[in-house]
């Protein structure tokens, strides 16, 4: 399962993960140029299996390949033309691919913030803001409770008020009554009274 030897880099071939028009190339033979190529690792030739180890041509600039026409195994076959890493190539491209990764995640970052921010203020701003609206919204509601209990209080009050209103005022009428009833008997126990006399006399 080819793999790339560049530090970071995800291209290999297992489970088709690696684009169809990505190639695997192998260390040259030459000591010179495979330590430019180690050196383009950021590795050791102790680090990896050299003979067996492979770049991927994402590395390598345009210029670094050639087309070159195969020979045909049987008579009737086309001849096809392949794409082939051009001798003494060095790889150059994407070689701190991790930096190249940072770069990427800080800009996808400060896009996913502009979406969220506020012309002007920054994001402890709008944390502060919502804090504000949440404890208004709380305050009022707190006013809202304390108004109702202090109407409900109002009203028991005032109903208590009326019953003792009602209710003297029904002592006073009873008082009255009991008042015109004891008159009215005293003035006729008068009456009889006198009539007793006059029919004496």
């Amino acid at each position: 399962m080819p793999t790339c030897c560049i530090k970071n880099c995800k291209s290999y071939t297992a489970n088709n993960a690696a684009p169809k028009n990505i190639k695997f190339y192998r260390f040259p033979r030459e000591t010179a140029v495979r330590q430019q190529w180690l050196n383009a690792c950021q590795r050791k030739e102790s680090d990896i299996k050299v003979d067996s180890a492979t770049i991927c041509s994402i590395h390598f600039e345009e210029n670094c390949f050639e087309l070159v026409k195969t020979r045909p195994r049987l008579i009737n076959d086309p001849v096809k033309e392949i794409l082939r890493l051009k001798k003494g190539s060095i790889p150059t491209k994407f070689l701190n691919l991790e930096n190249i990764r940072r770069k990427r995640r800080m800009l996808q970052n400060k896009k996913d913030n502009k979406k969220i921010k506020v012309p002007g203020k920054s994001f402890v701003s709008i944390e502060l803001v919502r804090y504000a609206q949440q404890k208004e919204r709380l305050l009022q509601e707190e006013t809202v409770t304390k108004m109702e209990i202090d109407v409900a209080q109002n009203m028991e009050e005032a109903a208590k008020n009326m019953e003792r209103d009602t209710l003297q005022d029904t002592n006073e009428k009873v008082t009255k009554n009991i008042d015109k009833v004891a008159k009215q008997n005293m003035e006729e126990q008068s009456k009889a009274k006198k009539q007793q006399v006059y029919v004496y006399s």
